[in-house]
């Protein structure tokens, strides 16, 4: 619980809070979570502690201290370069004293802080990758807050390198030096007494001030709802005398770039490298919080390079006075014969239009990371040392710990949502990584202490099957021999001893690779209450299609539910399961899931809409299995101890315990479940997951249920009267939050538009190389294998342009014919970014990774070109890409055929990739 936590330590300490949403860097698109000021007194923070207790805690320094924030890490891979930069201030204006350190990564990365005079000014940017953060725009967040792109939490690091749990009080911290302080001041703008700049810096001549330069009258006649908003950014609602803009290609929800003044400036505070042509140079504002533009500064920015004095030019015509001169300050002119100023009669360039912010082709941002302060402390901590010493992401830990809380207290503990809605406490959780992952190991540390529970209970109960074993043998036969004596009478009374006697079965709480029919008879012996987990997630397998019968579906679907199981048979005894609570936690490779799209079986009968998913980021490759850190100990025993109390106190409760929510816990779940309802609609975003969010009510509502238990005073009953709170419900909707956007990623999976998935590729390759432009032949003849012929571009390609992707060159019309030079396209700036950012989730496709092979190698590739050309997973077009580019299939000569203008390139298995020779692609493909 961050915010909670920490903010009352940090106000103590002299420093101004403010609560961001759980997990999150920036505030939400209607202003900060706990209001728009940071705050220091107690009421305000004890107030917004109960309302968001897991929410991200960020301080805004005061007058007279500042933070140097280094960026020194890779990102979409590129790397960071402060560390260099910082190197270069400390040669320019001498070495940093050390001092306090807030960070979410490794070392030099992190906020320096450090005391200065009062009223102190400094410019935002210090050199490149490293901002100075000061009081007046800007914020920080600290210890213990989770970072949403790192996934790491915030530490406090002291001038010593030590981690320290408390944060520094401003008194304590060393003061900048003045060489710093001189050096980092912006210089005044240069000024002579012949000219003097206008507001936007274009040198105007004394003589002609009366006259309103281009740069003012631009100024004056445009808006920022026609600038800001032709080019794509989006903005919120004025709040009081300000506004907030975002980038295009950035999402609201992940925070603003800009803020407008009313009848005022624009100031960029982002430092984000996609805005470095409006970071003016040596132009900070009075304070240092960002750049202050005009309209007509943007203009020049965006569509001349910075260039104002060109910008002016281009504004000419619009100047002209009624004599047809120009005042001689507005640019290049020419003499006449009568002695008048006449324009440069050479047109202007043409300057290119400014890019929109595309649509997706599909969901292409990576989901957020596991929302961890939302966990029960004993949970989390466990989880993040798991991550930390696994080098896994925390999504996989965290998953698995929901499940083992679930299989702890399903079967004898139910939510009362309202009336006769109730819940059993049971989730159906999956995980996708690929292999190699790490997913094993943290099965068994979040997990094992299931299993040692379970031993112990078989243990003890060995001991009591044996003697019931024994007795009814000697039943057996001692009625045998009453039989052969034809005492019919005793031979009747044994055998009613016989049927009397208990029957025992060992007691199982987790089952594997279990049938249908087998789970069916488990539940029934062990009073309808069993976990399906494995690492391996072979009980997808079975549904997706080792069984073909559709009724061996209705043991999980029934089990969900809790409805009562009937199994008919012809040749023995059936079986009757009242009230069956199942609870799964499976981690599976991407493969797996993607599968699931192509059974039309499972989908139709609504079991994948059951089950909540995590699709973390893939580490592989990436990891630092040097430094990675131990697996904290004192977690892993508090978190063990905890599992098993919970057992313990109700795996033998005699009937199902029902908790209902509190009055503050229905109020916040009804209203989250009309958000959900409002994008149901016939238009809305979650129409096509309609069925899933529904059973995403039911998972929030059960999870926040697990949620109170795991608070619960395991050696005493619930006292009469126990609810589940509105702090349980809200952590709940946080992660449940976590797995619609999870969810949403999923769903992309199953219901891709193959000719998206070819205009994907294009992209991809178009990222890969990377290239800002392309024509039509350079394009055909880099993938050329997938198309086939140059007409299998057309449908890709208008895809792309109609989705705001790609453009036609100036000069292009689009059109082709023998004469004709091959269309060019230009590439959205954005491209590069977005669709790297794809490549990870490409190589974790079921296609990547079930024909990918060892370098040098020979493999049959006719199973994926199969599926390839059939409604399988939609991202096989990528993975065939990410195969090639890994040197995992590669061009040559098959069985001695040369290639040649007219022959198809071979793979090295000798397949040849159908209708690369020209012919017309087939039906599946979508006509492309």
């Amino acid at each position: 619980m961050a915010f909670a936590a920490a903010a009352p330590d940090l106000a103590r300490a002299g420093w101004p809070v403010l609560l961001l949403p759980p997990g999150r860097k920036a505030p939400p698109p209607d202003g900060y979570t706990g209001g728009n000021g940071a705050v220091a007194d107690d009421d305000t923070i004890a107030r917004w502690a109960v309302e968001s207790p897991g929410g991200n805690v960020a301080l805004r320094l005061p007058d007279g201290v500042v933070g140097i924030d280094v960026d020194a890490y890779d990102k979409g891979g590129v790397r960071k370069q402060g560390d260099v930069s910082l190197a270069d201030l400390e040669a320019r204006h001498g070495p940093l004293p050390a001092t306090w350190v807030s960070t979410s990564r490794p070392a030099p990365s992190g906020i320096r802080l450090y005391r200065v005079p009062g009223g102190t000014k400094l410019p935002g940017i210090a050199g490149p990758d490293i901002e100075i953060i000061q009081h007046a725009h800007r914020y920080m967040l600290v210890a213990p807050s989770l970072n949403p792109d790192s996934g790491e939490r915030y530490c406090w690091v002291t001038p010593d390198g030590e981690l320290s749990d408390r944060a520094p009080r401003p008194d304590e911290l060393p003061s900048l030096p003045s060489a710093w302080i001189d050096g980092l001041s912006a210089p005044e703008p240069e000024r002579d007494d012949r000219q003097r700049l206008n507001l936007d810096g274009v040198r105007t001549s004394d003589h002609h001030l009366d006259d309103e330069s281009p740069a003012d009258e631009y100024s004056r006649t445009h808006t920022w709802e026609e600038l800001l908003g032709g080019d794509g950014w989006a903005c919120g609602s004025w709040r009081g005398d300000e506004r907030y803009w975002t980038r295009p290609g950035k999402s609201v929800r992940d925070g603003h770039s800009a803020v407008e003044h009313r009848d005022g400036p624009l100031v960029v505070f982002s430092a984000d490298s996609g805005l470095s042509m409006l970071h003016r140079v040596g132009k900070p504002t009075a304070d240092g919080g960002g750049w202050s533009l005009s309209p007509f500064h943007y203009h020049a920015a965006t569509r001349h390079g910075g260039d104002m004095s060109a910008a002016a030019r281009s504004l000419r015509p619009t100047r002209m006075r009624a004599d047809g001169t120009y005042p001689s300050s507005y640019g290049q002119a020419t003499g006449t014969s009568d002695g008048t100023i006449a324009t440069d009669p050479r047109p202007e360039p043409r300057q290119p239009e400014a890019w929109g912010e595309p649509v997706p082709l599909v969901s292409v941002e990576a989901p957020p990371p596991f929302p961890v302060d939302a966990l029960p402390a004993w949970i989390a901590e466990h989880a993040v040392s798991v991550a930390g010493e696994l080098q896994v992401p925390v999504d996989l830990p965290a998953m698995l710990g929901l499940g083992a809380l679930s299989i702890a207290a399903a079967g004898r503990l139910v939510v009362h949502v309202r009336s006769t809605w109730k819940e059993p406490m049971a989730l159906y959780l999956a995980t996708a990584l690929p292999p190699s992952s790490g997913k094993s190991p943290a099965f068994r540390a979040m997990l094992g202490p299931i299993d040692e529970w379970e031993a112990a209970q078989i243990d003890s109960a060995a001991g009591r099957i044996s003697e019931l074993d024994q007795e009814r043998r000697i039943l057996e036969k001692k009625m045998k021999r009453l039989e052969d004596s034809d005492r019919a009478d005793e031979a009747r009374a044994a055998r009613v001893e016989l049927e009397a006697l208990d029957t025992a079965v060992l007691p199982q709480v987790v089952a594997d690779d279990v049938t249908p029919e087998k789970l069916v008879q488990i539940l029934a012996e062990q009073d309808g209450r069993l976990a399906i987990a494995s690492p391996e997630g072979g009980i997808f397998d079975m549904m997706a299609g080792k069984y073909s019968d559709s009724s061996t579906l209705d043991p999980y679907l029934k089990a969900w539910s809790g409805d009562t199981i009937k199994v008919d048979r012809m040749t023995r005894a059936g079986a009757v399961v009242r009230r069956p609570v199942l609870s799964i936690a499976i981690t599976v490779q991407p493969s797996v899931i993607e599968a699931l799209a192509a059974n039309k079986e499972l989908r139709g009968r609504g079991l994948t809409a059951r089950f909540m998913y995590s699709v973390p980021e893939d580490l592989v490759g990436r990891r630092n299995l040097l430094d990675a850190p131990m697996a904290d100990l004192d977690a892993a025993d508090r978190y063990g101890q905890h599992i098993v109390a919970i057992m313990r106190r109700w795996w033998a409760h005699p009937e199902p315990h029902a908790i209902p929510l509190s009055a503050e816990a229905a109020g916040l779940f009804m209203a989250w479940r009309q958000e959900l309802e409002d994008q149901r609609g016939p238009n809305g975003p979650l129409r096509h997951m309609a069925e899933w969010t529904t059973k995403l009510e039911s998972s929030v509502a059960r999870l926040a249920g697990l949620l109170a238990v795991a608070g619960f005073d395991t050696a005493r009953p619930p006292a009469p009267g126990t609810t589940i709170g509105a702090d349980e419900m809200a952590a709940a909707i946080v992660i449940g939050d976590y797995w619609l956007e999870h969810g949403k990623v999923v769903h992309d999976l199953w219901s891709a538009d193959p000719v998206a998935g070819a205009a994907r590729k294009i992209m991809q390759w178009a990222a890969d190389q990377p290239v800002d432009n392309f024509t039509v032949r350079t394009v055909f003849n880099a993938l050329r294998r997938t198309f086939g012929a140059v007409d299998n571009l057309a449908r890709p390609l208008a895809m792309l342009v109609d989705h705001g992707w790609i453009r036609l060159a100036e000069g292009h019309d689009g059109s082709t014919g023998r004469g004709k030079p091959s269309p060019a396209y230009d590439v959205h700036p954005d491209a590069v970014v977005t669709f790297a950012s794809c490549s990870s989730h490409v190589r974790n496709s079921s296609a990547y990774h079930a024909y990918s092979a060892p370098k040098g190698s020979s493999r049959d590739i006719t199973p994926l070109l199969a599926e390839m050309e059939s409604e399988g997973p939609p991202y096989a077009l990528s993975a065939l890409s990410a195969l090639e580019s890994d040197g995992q299939l590669t061009e040559g000569p098959a069985d001695g055929v040369p290639e040649d203008a007219t022959s198809a390139p071979e793979l090295s298995t000798g397949e040849s990739y159908p209708q690369a020779r020209g012919a017309d692609m087939p039906d599946e493909w979508g006509e492309l």
